[in-house]
């Protein structure tokens, strides 16, 4: 897509991130948020490879990290293990404590390279349980769909703005409002599949690339993953995938991980 269009928001490595278009590409970091204090977001982490940030995830299990589809779906196999998740910690390069994922499973009607795709979700399986406490705990998923105006928190790690050339490694977040999808269509020109959610703030306030991934969070529960938008924060709707419609897929996932 040309720089007007959507972009996914991922950083798999400093100069991909530099470079990306959207979220719906590794990664996207918060813009015109607040840096976020030690325990508020106790379900984020991190995920690297080669000690770079490229996405965020949130802690459904203490096996299991829900993220977006096109955050891994260019991760072989073989280099599943390459990979790392630090949870706890307010900083994506230290602190907390790190795991080491064994297993990924992306939606299968995800299409990958296609940046507005819907199903981009996926979980990652780490080897042997975390250890949870108050700076690292599992986050529950929303029984229903988020209703329009409701107020929604977005963290994470990626860029503050799509000219900041600098990845931070401070935790921010975000406070906004989930847009109803027939405003949400007129942003982005297109219909919005119902396992989709958009959610705004103001101009200035949003997530950028880096930010993939991440938690969309509704008083305290998961509602999204953060998917892709138009970079950064320029007063279009970012769109997640609402976990909602995922609820049997990831427990199924979780019932046949064996602990």
């Amino acid at each position: 897509p040309d720089n007007s269009r959507m972009t996914s928001l991922t950083l798999i490595f400093v100069a991909l991130a530099i470079n990306s278009v959207a979220y719906g590409k590794p990664p996207q970091r918060i813009v015109g948020g607040n840096l976020a204090a030690q325990g508020e977001i106790p379900y984020i982490v991190s995920i690297s490879r080669g000690g770079h940030h490229f996405c965020g995830g949130s802690i459904i299990s203490n096996r299991h990290i829900l993220t977006a589809a096109h955050c891994v779906t260019d991760i072989r196999p073989a280099q599943v293990s390459s990979l790392r998740v630090r949870a706890g910690s307010l900083s994506s390069r230290s602190g907390g404590k790190l795991y080491i994922p064994e297993k990924i499973d992306i939606d299968p009607r995800y299409k990958a390279g296609e940046t507005t795709s819907p199903h981009d979700i996926a979980i990652i399986t780490i080897k042997g349980p975390m250890t949870l406490d108050r700076n690292t705990k599992v986050i529950e998923l929303v029984n229903t769909a988020p209703r329009a105006d409701a107020a929604v928190v977005a963290s994470g790690w990626g860029l503050r703005s799509a000219s900041h050339r600098q990845v931070p490694t401070n935790l921010y977040t975000v406070t906004m409002k989930v847009v109803s999808s027939s405003v949400c269509k007129r942003s982005h020109s297109r219909t919005l599949p119902n396992e989709q959610v958009c959610a705004f703030g103001s101009v200035g306030q949003g997530v950028c690339m880096g930010d993939s991934g991440g938690p969309l969070a509704l008083n305290g529960k998961l509602a999204g993953v953060v998917s892709y938008g138009r970079p950064c924060a320029v007063g279009y709707p970012d769109v997640y995938t609402s976990v909602h419609h995922y609820r049997n897929w990831i427990r199924k996932i979780i019932a046949d991980t064996k602990n």
